[in-house]
């Protein structure tokens, strides 16, 4: 059944026969790029990769209870937006959402006259005792997996790089032998120097392996001490490459699996190309 089809039969039925139960949406719906994210800056920009578990225990709930999305968010019709956006397609069967700018949440799961709710934050522990309201932590679906990529963050030095595209195809570069991962095709990119955010040193390393900076971005994307940083481009433009490379070309997404590619960009190439089709769509 889709969701619209659910949605519209669940209101029909009698509101003080259904139980609620209330789940919070960025990090609970969906994993955050950084654990402990109170909300992404948009659709485009936030990892929105579904947690599943948390998706599996949402449609259990949903045979016995309404299910509310009660969340932290601007109503600026963009943040609340990317929730009915990520409910729809991943067809949730959710009755209704509640948007707060925070610290209104308690307020709203009282006159919902909610007996769960589900949260990443773990401060709503404390703000619904004694309200007779179950409340839920949920943790990071990639728990180990994300600390441990922000320890080695805190030793490894930071490196960015961008992605440039067009939709269809991606800027890559083929490094120089003898240095690190020769003949290998990857972003243009490299680690900080100084006091460089990720994003100075992305822009930095582009306009010295690429010869411009260009593009509007839209999304940025991380992996342990890496970041990655996504740039709309017109249309492809030409390199003037660094020494660093020898060959530089606008690769298909199809024909990646052709190249040999970067240790690093192969192992986020998926997520990287569903989240830029996910954006131009």
């Amino acid at each position: 059944m889709k969701f619209l089809e659910w949605a519209e039969q669940r209101q029909q039925q009698p509101i003080a026969a259904q139980p609620v139960i209330s789940y919070d949406f960025d990090g609970v719906l969906h994993t955050d790029v950084y654990p402990g994210t109170i909300h992404p800056v948009d659709f485009d920009t936030a990892d929105l990769t579904p947690n599943l578990p948390m998706h599996r225990q949402l449609r259990d709930d949903a045979r016995k209870a309404k299910i509310i999305v009660v969340t932290a968010r601007n109503q600026d019709g963009i943040m609340d937006d990317a929730a009915r956006q990520f409910v729809r397609k991943h067809n949730l069967p959710v009755s209704a959402f509640f948007f707060t700018n925070g610290g209104q949440k308690v307020s709203i799961l009282k006159q919902q006259h909610a007996i769960k709710h589900y949260d990443d934050d773990p401060r709503m522990r404390a703000q619904l005792m004694d309200t007779g309201i179950e409340f839920v932590l949920v943790r990071p679906q990639m728990e180990s997996t994300i600390y441990e990529s922000v320890k080695k963050r805190k030793k490894t030095k930071p490196a960015a790089g961008i992605f440039f595209t067009d939709g269809r195809a991606v800027l890559m570069l083929k490094r120089r032998p003898p240095g690190s991962n020769p003949n290998t095709w990857g972003l243009p990119g490299g680690h900080s120097e100084g006091e460089e955010t990720p994003l100075m040193a992305a822009q930095r390393e582009a306009r010295e392996e690429c010869g411009k900076m260009t593009g509007k971005k839209f999304g940025v994307l991380t992996s342990g001490a890496w970041t990655c940083f996504f740039y709309q481009v017109p249309k492809t433009f030409r390199c003037e490459i660094s020494e660093e490379h020898d060959a530089w070309e606008w690769v298909k997404f199809e024909e990646l699996k052709h190249l040999q590619l970067h240790p690093q960009f192969k192992k986020q190439m998926q997520r990287y190309i569903a989240f830029v089709k996910r954006h131009f769509a």
